[in-house]
């Protein structure tokens, strides 16, 4: 079950049985009677239980069994795989006794005779029972880079489609399975059969196996030496990406090695580099790399990933400002040769021009682009070059410069991935990049066009939503169809301690936080609340809330939670505190701000009830942005004010009339999840964001 994110993988099942069968599986069910709907309930035993009776009116036991052995007897296994339990995880422990306790009921002609009676489901002897943990040492363990002759490729390779089908790409990872020999129906086993397949009668042509694909011995001394030189150049290249320097350099060696290796294998090559670099926030290599894959193996089906990657890494204002900033510091303290740099500079606009233009795509039917082609990088002139040599750089040169040959490299990409995949292209999360990138370029006139056809969704589709709160933005007259929030400027400065006394949250809206979404209601905008003016702002404890306000310097986030029964009560700490803590078993709250309505990439903070705080941007989950977070805490709730500098998120700060898109979400262990933008998830979900309006 996946929990509170569920929304964001469906339709699970869909997707459940698409990928088992990529990798040749014959059946994949998900069980939906038993959900985990709430927080954290995975790793509570007697909640989860109770919970499940519930829902099962008392009989969980019963429920839970009959169905297993019922695809036990009907499947016929000879071995059946289970997951070893993780010691925190109650769910993976209950499971691991159900499974057990189905393997003998359904050897036994007495356990649910009415299996056999009724549907004629005859008692079966599953022959072995074992437990495979990732990574772990038992007695066999599976490599991923085992070599499957039949299809000529490793297990990882074989198996990568599947889980994409079901994760996202940074969070797939092939590794090696140990396995270990729970249950045997025989007493005394040889060696050899304590192996997954050992001992077992399956004969070529028996109802238990598909027709063999013939195995090529011409070429297999070659695939598999060239796949043993691309597990040892990963092997070797994830040691240097630890080192910076070294992480930079092996950019010259990717584009030969790869080469030398089939079409197939070099892919696969700089997949894993391409994550690798990623995973250590080395984006100028991700980049490089990326459009490397890109250029050379432009039909493999890692180049859609890879193009969907650098159109949002190229469109998106939050990474493009990171990126940006990093390099205006490290100009501010560095000196520098012009001659040098000027030489370094017009090399790299020599390199830009084949990001990505040397793309060879299949020849396609020719269809209208919806946006202008751009044949060529940006050239700067290298007078140009003189701009970033002042000592007084505020960014603001760069940022030109910079971001038009983003700009420019992501229109291409956009232009590429609508003649090669134009199904994939047109997904909604796709085209709100393309209307991030439009605006970019002032193209104003076709980003609406392009929000004018996700209005032709279904109208239960969140992205139909997000196109009518987009539409809204155009003339913000009337009342949303979204929640909308409006973040004033304020001249004074809240005293940072946690207590929400000060004079300038009167004036603020109030974001009120609910587990189910708002009905009716005679206020301007959808789930927000002025307040009433009365001096000071008034907290009962009673309601869930957050506020903001800005100033010149600061964004300023607010919040009064409410103490709930059964939740742990540690007080605020604001010693030792340190980035990205570890946030899971506390009640918590996690904001988000798109700055640019990309839908797709977006600035992450999470702050909880010890003051205890955690950050992102986008793929980065190692940001670390200076930001001041004062808790506070009594018997009735925990309160916290926040200041954010500009420029950790922006350039400069927005101006009156601009708009964010933003989520708010508070998660409480055991209990479920409360917020402002509906459909809720723990793990946020941008097609859900509502609007910041600054005033």
């Amino acid at each position: 079950d996946l929990g509170t994110d569920a929304q964001r993988y469906a339709p699970v099942q869909a997707r459940l049985e698409d990928a088992f069968s990529v990798v040749g599986g014959s059946s994949a069910t998900v069980d939906w009677r038993l959900p985990i709907t709430v927080p954290s309930l995975e790793n509570d035993r007697d909640k989860l239980i109770d919970e499940w009776l519930l829902l099962t009116d008392q009989n969980l036991p019963d429920v839970v069994t009959t169905d297993l052995v019922a695809k036990i007897r009907m499947w016929q296994p000879e071995v059946v795989l289970i997951s070893t339990p993780n010691e925190k995880s109650a769910t993976s422990k209950i499971v691991w006794d159900v499974v057990q306790e189905a393997v003998k009921s359904a050897a036994n002609p007495t356990k649910y005779p009415h299996l056999e009676s009724m549907v004629g489901l005859l008692p079966w002897p599953v022959k072995k029972v074992f437990s495979h943990t990732p990574g772990e040492r038992g007695t066999e363990v599976i490599s991923a880079q085992g070599y499957l002759a039949r299809a000529g490729v490793t297990i990882d390779q074989w198996a990568e489609p599947a889980a994409a089908r079901l994760l996202d790409r940074n969070e797939v990872a092939i590794r090696d399975e140990g396995l270990s020999l729970v249950f045997s129906r025989a007493p005394d086993l040889k060696e050899a059969e304590l192996s997954l397949f050992g001992g077992l009668d399956i004969p070529a042509g028996g109802p238990a196996r598909r027709t063999l694909s013939p195995v090529s011995l011409e070429d297999m001394e070659v695939r598999r030496n060239a796949i043993k030189n691309r597990v040892n150049f990963t092997h070797s290249a994830e040691k240097q990406m630890d080192s910076r320097t070294q992480g930079v350099e092996l950019i010259a060696h990717l584009e030969e090695t790869a080469q030398h290796l089939p079409a197939d294998q070099g892919a696969k090559l700089l997949s894993d580099i391409v994550l690798g670099y990623r995973q250590r926030m080395l984006w100028d290599s991700a980049e490089q790399s990326s459009t490397l894959l890109l250029n050379l193996y432009p039909d493999h089906p890692a180049a859609t990933e890879s193009a969907l990657w650098l159109l949002r890494f190229w469109t998106s204002s939050e990474m493009g400002w990171q990126r940006l900033r990093t390099r205006v510091s490290r100009q501010k303290t560095t000196q520098i040769n012009p001659t040098i740099a000027q030489a370094q500079f017009e090399a790299q606009l020599k390199q830009s021009q084949r990001l990505p233009g040397e793309l060879a795509l299949p020849e396609v039917e020719q269809t209208p682009a919806a946006f202008e082609t751009v044949e060529g990088a940006v050239r700067v002139k290298p007078k140009d070059f003189s701009a970033l040599m002042k000592d007084d750089l505020s960014g603001s040169d760069l940022l030109t410069m910079q971001s038009e040959q983003w700009r420019t490299h992501a229109t291409k990409v956009a232009n590429l991935m609508e003649q090669a995949s134009p199904g994939f292209f047109q997904e909604p999360d796709v085209q709100m990049s393309l209307v991030a990138l439009l605006r970019r370029g002032s193209k104003h006139s076709d980003a609406d066009r392009v929000i004018d056809q996700l209005l032709k969704l279904n109208s239960s589709d969140p992205w139909h939503m997000v196109a009518l709160g987009e539409t809204w933005t155009r003339r913000p007259q009337v009342r949303s169809p979204r929640p909308v929030v409006i973040c004033r400027k304020t001249a004074l400065a809240p005293r940072l301690d946690g207590k929400l006394t000060d004079a300038c949250w009167v004036g603020a809206a109030e974001i009120q936080l609910s587990d189910q979404p708002p009905q009716g209601g005679d206020t301007e905008f959808v789930g927000t609340k002025e307040q009433s003016g009365k001096p000071g702002l008034q907290i009962t404890g009673s309601r869930a809330m957050v506020m903001v306000l800005y100033d010149d310097r600061f964004l300023y986030v607010a919040g009064s939670m409410p103490r709930m029964e059964g939740q742990s009560k540690d007080p605020p700490q604001t010693a030792g505190r340190t980035h990205d803590s570890d946030l899971s078993r506390f009640d918590r709250l996690s904001f988000q701000f798109d700055v640019d309505r990309d839908y797709n990439t977006f600035y992450r903070f999470d702050v909880d009830q010890r003051g205890a705080t955690s950050e992102s941007c986008w793929d980065a989950v190692g940001w670390n942005p200076k930001w001041y977070v004062a808790p506070y805490g009594d018997d009735l709730s925990w309160r916290f004010e926040a200041a954010i500098p500009w420029e950790e998120l922006v350039p400069s700060p927005p101006t009156s009339g601009t708009f964010w898109a933003a989520g708010v979400t508070r998660v409480i262990p055991t209990r479920g999840l409360q917020g402002w933008n509906h459909p809720l998830s723990e793990t946020p979900s941008p097609q859900s964001f509502g609007l910041l309006r600054f005033e």
